[in-house]
């Protein structure tokens, strides 16, 4: 069972840690200092006093001041001649001042102390901060060193404090980011992750759930898309025959003799069946392509060229001026090429029919950016209404007004290349630019097959 904990909590508990490294620092310095002290290693300030005794002599106080912690002299009181000593040679030149002027003397935090009998005179060196008693080691402060000591524990300390939460909260951040990128791939054999941080126990579980639901939707729309491609089928299979015979009856009246009123109705009923065969042919295609996932690497020059080709037929049957505009560098992209073709061409063909009837014209665009290989196609003709902003993707939308919509208008392309364009990672947008006419900008995910 995983303890578990608030943010707050955790932070606290942080801080908790500081505060008892840093403690545990300052405890380690005065331990330590009080084994230097008992091995001898360190010296500390202690007031030194000396009394001499009437017969005292010179066996006497070495033997006593061996024994003590301080460095002294020792001189003859007559001849003032250097009888013995324990000192450092740098600190001899301050043992003879005081020597010569027989009282104590200061130099910084160092007390040279005189003491004197009618024999004998000894100058006694004593720190008021502590030293080490070996003399080499003196040019080293040990304030210094203490002070660096608990400075460098207690930012090691910190450091090390800090770096257990960060790696603690990348840890989570990666189990969140993990689940975030695998969003409705559905449930794995790998055992889900548990964290110790609540809020971010909250944050897996609901992403969690919400991946199951969402691979629960793609799976129900992938059935649904493979349903109705089913019952398309059926439909073509089963509205194949019938209309079949009703075309072959068409044809066996024709061949009879027929009144003018006879021929106009079975003019209207050949006219009819056409517009039917072009939107029925066009839901087969829009569900056949809209399924078929097949990705291929596509070299971008020949995909461009192609299409070049059919805008050219296109513009002419339609009456408009066509321009295009290359501005991509790009050699290959990643993509269902057929579907794309057909999408790219949709959106081209809706521009023609809402072209200005006389003097119509299309800019075709091919760019990208970083990420994306854009086309966009605009027209001279009017701008798209409120309504086919919000609803000219939608599949079956047709506008009877505005936009000069003729019968082959199906309101099936703008929907297929939405759908294309989600497919593909990227977008379809239609706007109605500043400088007039109607914008349709189809944007893909540029990626290579080795990504």
């Amino acid at each position: 069972m995983i303890s578990k904990y608030t943010m707050q909590q955790r932070i606290l508990f942080a801080v908790l840690e500081i505060i008892i490294g840093s403690l545990l620092v300052v405890v380690t310095l005065f331990l330590g200092s009080f084994l230097l002290v008992q091995s001898g290693q360190l010296r500390v300030f202690n007031e030194a006093n000396v009394t001499f005794d009437k017969n005292v002599s010179q066996q006497d106080i070495t033997k006593a001041m061996k024994a003590s912690p301080y460095d002294y002299t020792l001189y003859d009181a007559k001849s003032k001649r250097l009888l013995t000593g324990k000192y450092a040679p740098s600190d001899i030149n301050n043992f003879e001042i005081a020597k010569d002027n027989k009282r104590d003397l200061t130099v910084d935090t160092v007390k040279y102390k005189y003491f004197a009998d009618k024999n004998y005179m000894l100058i006694i060196r004593q720190n008021s901060v502590p030293e080490f008693a070996d003399q080499r080691l003196r040019v080293i402060s040990y304030n210094q060193i203490s002070y660096l000591f608990v400075m460098l524990g207690i930012l090691l300390v910190i450091m090390i404090v800090v770096v257990r939460l960060v790696r603690e909260l990348a840890k989570d951040f990666r189990y969140v980011e993990a689940i975030a990128l695998s969003m409705g791939e559905g449930s794995t054999d790998q055992p889900r992750k548990h964290v110790k941080i609540i809020e971010f126990e909250q944050i897996l579980t609901n992403l969690y759930k919400k991946s199951d639901e969402l691979a629960w939707l793609i799976e129900k729309e992938r059935l649904e898309k493979k349903d109705l491609s089913f019952q398309i089928a059926a439909l073509a299979h089963d509205v194949k025959t019938p209309l079949t015979v009703v075309k072959g009856n068409v044809e066996l009246l024709e061949m009879t003799s027929l009144t003018p009123k006879q021929v106009e109705y079975l003019t209207s009923i050949n006219k009819s069946m056409a517009v039917f065969e072009r939107y029925f042919n066009s839901m087969l295609t829009y569900t056949r392509l809209l399924n078929d996932d097949q990705r291929e690497e596509v070299k971008v020059s020949d995909f461009i060229s192609e299409l070049i080709i059919e805008f050219n037929e296109i513009a002419k049957t339609y009456q408009v001026e066509l321009q295009t505009e290359l501005e991509i560098e790009s050699k290959f992209f990643y993509g269902n090429r057929l579907a794309l073709s057909r999408a790219v061409l949709n959106i081209f063909v809706n521009a023609c029919q809402h072209a200005k009837k006389d003097a119509g014209k299309v800019t075709v665009t091919f760019k990208e950016t970083a990420t994306q290989l854009i086309f966009e196609v605009w027209n001279n003709g009017a701008p798209f209404s409120k309504t086919a902003k919000e609803d000219a993707t939608k599949l079956f939308f047709t506008e009877n007004g505005g936009r000069n919509l003729d019968k082959k208008h199906y309101g099936i392309g703008l929907a297929f290349a939405k759908a294309v364009s989600l497919k593909h990672g990227g977008y379809l947008e239609i706007s109605d630019p500043p400088a007039g006419g109607a914008k349709v900008k189809l944007c893909l995910e540029r990626v290579r097959k080795c990504d």
